[in-house]
């Protein structure tokens, strides 16, 4: 493992758009990963491990986007050896989301967000309206008016009655709520503040899908073209120009990311400041997508994508089957991608297919090119897998659970296989697991996650024996073994949290018996344990009581060694 970061993700958000509502299934995940590692990210199931790595080659579901944050693709000095590598600079990998979003998914999320906006404005509207005494009417009114339902109830009452009432108590509780908002001013403040900031970042949701119009393009070309000339030429900018420019930008409701760092560029301009020549050339390359009409942009992303799939990052699946193709014989199906990514012939792509067969270990490879997949075991589909991941020499390879469905002993030879593969092609593995045991034997580092955010990372030496986080130590503790003969294995109690609503705090809080009051309260930072080892708990705040790792795991180095 090199100090070289392969691949950089700073505060990442991903979104979903359900049936009722928008669920935050990656929350403000900032991460390196490094060339020629292996990376293992462990969770729960739904804690966002296999969410995270889809983005990296743009393999989010239709209804999901990346909200914010950046992914930054850099090619590795090994790479750029290589003559068939096709990204030779760092790559943005947001923008391949932002660019393949389906308009029905963008007209969605507006809509969401202006009803939004909508409502929190009518909120406080109605705050500003009400007074102490129109509430004391109105819950008067309420009060009596569920009393005399309640009265009607009997064996025989509808069910429309029963909702009827559900709702007038609901409608009591808001207007008690406003009440006590409204006697005290202090209370009164807060609450418009929040629902001012609510709106917010409703606003910002819809600066970040919303898309530049024609004439938004053609006026942005022209104001590109007078801060080249400016940062060319010192050129001074008309008055005509500068008002036209001002009154365009006061005009926009909402802006984009890239309209406020022109805006800024204007600024320094209209200040007679020095513009910055390399921040100018980065933002003249993120012109180049927004200034195509979308369907060039989609024509252009598909070449990208391909480059990226396969020849740049490669994926295993957890089933071989939902990878491979019934019908076709394995060796045809490796040679496929070996001529279209490399562009070889098809006696060359057999020959090159027969050899990736022998070193994945399938025996008699020559003769067995010919099988259709459901002549093969799992543990050997999973090995054709591996060689369809690797026939085009990926520079990352994710592996997605690949033995969740095989026995031990040939999941130990799968493992085995992929370190040894490794060596050789000296690529960088990332390996979703919940498996703390397949950790042990194949990791460098280990991240993780819980509820859509990473909570410790840190070398395999630091997460299993000098582990910082009540969840890693929960994790830990259920390992099979620390079982005992007669007493049931531990689990972790309660569930994770819900991420259609906003979690506050340490969303792992409730189902952790060391948790504070201030864990129910904010989320904590990321405390560096060791320039190596991270952990996002306030256990480590040097204000929070010394708090022992369960006994159990003071064991651990004796378990593992006679494993």
């Amino acid at each position: 493992m090199s100090n070289e970061v392969i691949i950089s993700i700073k505060d990442l958000v991903i979104n979903f758009k359900t049936r009722a509502n928008i669920l935050t299934a990656i929350r403000n995940i900032s991460f390196d990963i490094y060339d020629g590692e292996t990376l293992a990210i462990v969770g729960e199931s739904g804690s966002g491990k296999s969410v995270m790595t889809k983005t990296f080659t743009n393999m989010l579901e239709k209804n999901g986007w990346i909200n914010s944050g950046e992914i930054i693709y850099y090619p590795s000095q090994n790479s750029l050896a290589d003559q068939n590598t096709y990204f030779r600079k760092p790559v943005d990998l947001v923008e391949f989301n932002k660019i393949s979003l389906e308009n029905s998914l963008i007209k969605t999320i507006l809509k969401y967000n202006r009803r939004l906006i909508k409502s929190l404005n009518q909120q406080i509207t109605d705050l500003n309206k009400m007074t102490v005494e129109n509430l004391d009417a109105k819950i008067l009114q309420l009060t009596t008016t569920i009393k005399e339902l309640k009265a009607k109830i009997d064996f025989k009452a509808s069910h429309k009655l029963a909702k009827t009432i559900t709702a007038h108590e609901t409608e009591l509780d808001k207007v008690t709520n406003f009440k006590t908002i409204l006697s005290d001013q202090e209370k009164y403040d807060q609450a418009i503040k929040r629902l001012e900031q609510k709106i917010t970042l409703a606003e910002a949701e819809i600066k970040k899908v919303l898309r530049l119009n024609w004439r938004d393009r053609i006026f942005l070309k022209s104001n590109l073209k007078i801060l080249k000339n400016y940062l060319a030429n010192k050129q001074t900018v008309k008055a005509t120009q500068q008002q036209r420019i001002s009154r365009y930008f006061a005009k926009k409701q909402f802006t984009t990311p890239f309209l406020e760092k022109v805006q800024q560029f204007n600024t320094e301009m209209f200040n007679g400041q020095t513009i910055d020549a390399q921040n100018f050339n980065d933002l003249l390359e993120q012109w180049e997508p927004i200034k195509s009409f979308d369907f060039i942009n989609k024509k252009r992303l598909v070449k990208q994508i391909t480059k990226l799939r396969g020849q740049t990052i490669a994926t295993i699946f957890q089933d071989p089957m939902t990878s491979l193709n019934p019908l076709l014989s394995v060796g045809f199906q490796i040679s496929e991608v070996i001529r279209k990514h490399r562009k070889l012939n098809r006696s060359q792509a057999k020959q090159e297919a027969i050899l990736l067969l022998e070193k994945v270990g399938i025996k008699n490879a020559k003769k067995r090119y010919h099988d259709i997949p459901g002549m093969y075991s799992g543990g050997m589909r999973q090995r054709v897998v591996i060689a369809i991941a690797l026939a085009c020499q990926p520079k990352i390879l994710i592996c997605d659970e690949p033995t969740t469905a095989l026995d031990v002993t040939i999941q130990a030879q799968i493992l085995d296989l992929i370190k040894e593969l490794q060596k050789e092609y000296k690529f960088t593995v990332i390996f979703i697991t919940h498996d703390l045991g397949v950790v042990a034997t194949i990791a460098d580092r280990v991240a993780v996650m819980y509820a859509g955010q990473i909570i410790e990372y840190g070398t395999v030496d630091d997460l299993f024996f000098d582990s910082r986080h009540p969840y890693t130590w929960a994790l830990l503790s259920s390992l099979p073994q620390f079982g005992a003969k007669g007493e049931e294995l531990y689990s972790i109690p309660g569930s994770p949290p819900s991420l259609y609503t906003k979690v506050v705090g340490d969303p792992f809080a409730p189902r952790n018996k060391y948790a504070m009051k201030i864990d129910y309260l904010i989320e904590p930072p990321m405390f560096e344990v060791s320039p190596s080892h991270y952990a996002k708990t306030w256990l480590l705040d040097p204000r929070a009581p010394k708090v022992a790792r369960p006994k159990q795991l003071k064991d651990l180095d004796n378990i593992i060694q006679n494993d």
